[in-house]
């Protein structure tokens, strides 16, 4: 599932790197958790509001940017 594809490619040195979202229909705080601690940048519950998904990109973008090495 999901959640092992994601825990695998963050056990691998270039997994780090890579964006990963949730897309599911689930929405419950505690499958939220789940995404989080598997390694998940983020949680978008189905359907998908598209400006919501650009905003969680546009985040996760930045987030990642503003920490790399110079």
């Amino acid at each position: 599932d999901g959640f092992e594809v994601c825990a695998h490619v963050r056990a691998q040195h270039w997994g780090e790197r890579i964006a990963m979202f949730a897309v599911t229909g689930w929405g419950q705080q505690a499958d939220r958790e789940r995404s989080e601690r598997t390694g998940f940048d983020g949680h978008i519950v189905k359907p998908v509001d598209p400006d919501g998904l650009l905003a969680i990109v546009d985040e996760t973008y930045r987030k990642h940017h503003e920490q790399a090495p110079l």
